[in-house]
């Protein structure tokens, strides 16, 4: 099961969904997706200082610090296509 935690301006989430097979598992692929993209759509924003302490298969962490509201926006679309994922896999994904 992935486990996921937000913060006011962090993401972190550890752990496996294991729908499938190690590499063929789409909900695995999905969150992976999602940190990924929050990473570079936050890297390309002047100004947001982006910490990441974890980027790797079953861990991730993702920090910001002077957001703006773009920022916040990217934050906001994670968080609810995450919670969107954690509604159709209970089983594979959990929100704290």
């Amino acid at each position: 099961m992935i486990t996921v935690t937000f913060g006011p301006h962090s993401i972190a989430a550890v752990g496996h969904a294991d729908t499938a097979p190690a590499g063929q598992d789409l909900v695995c692929a999905a969150v992976s997706t999602l940190f990924y993209a929050l990473h570079m759509g936050l890297e390309a924003i002047g100004g947001v200082d982006v910490e990441i302490s974890r980027l790797r298969p079953g861990e991730g962490h993702i920090e910001a610090h002077n957001t703006t509201r773009e920022a916040d926006g990217m934050f906001t679309m994670v968080k609810t296509a995450l919670s969107g994922l954690a509604e159709s896999f209970p089983d594979a994904i959990q929100i704290k």
